[in-house]
């Protein structure tokens, strides 16, 4: 027969068995409510990360739109100065002067400033279309010269007559 002390064991392990699963079930709720607490977190952040995407992607579209709509990083103001023959430098140069000065493009172009530079371009576009070219060396002979004098002397003087000078 079990003695006192074997039943008190007895039961101290059926209490420590009990309690064991009691803490077993009581780490496992935890566990399940901390994994459902994170994958709340994720959800929220993955809405979050999606919502992030979805503005990015509309703000590239309408960027994207806008470099179309004003020819790639241009204004409407410089595309104009561009379609009214101004060259890069000066519609740099208006932009510039419209910065500096608070003043819109079109505004700028009506700048002193602006003027002289635009007239002095002119100025000297003209003066390069206005001088001599470079002598063109005796366009009169088509054909290459003879090698020998008499062939040389016989080409020389048909030249002179396709020419009208003999």
């Amino acid at each position: 027969m079990p003695n006192e002390k074997q039943l008190q064991e007895a039961e101290t392990l059926e209490t420590s068995d009990a309690e064991t699963q009691a803490a077993a079930e009581e780490e496992e709720k935890n566990f399940k409510a901390e994994a459902a607490k994170w994958k709340a977190i994720a959800e929220r952040k993955s809405k979050q990360l999606e919502k992030i995407a979805l503005s990015l992607k509309e703000k590239e579209k309408t960027e994207e739109t806008n470099k179309i709509n004003t020819h790639e990083g241009l204004s409407k103001d410089e595309v104009k100065l561009y379609a009214m023959g101004y060259s890069d430098e000066e519609v740099e140069l208006a932009a510039k002067l419209s910065k500096l000065n608070g003043l819109t493009i079109a505004e700028a172009v009506k700048d002193n400033y602006f003027q002289a530079k635009v007239r002095e371009r002119k100025d000297k576009e003209i003066s390069d279309k206005a001088q001599i070219g470079p002598a063109n060396g005796g366009a009169i002979f088509s054909q290459e010269e003879p090698d020998d004098r008499e062939a040389h002397q016989k080409w020389y003087l048909d030249q002179m007559k396709k020419a009208g000078l003999s």
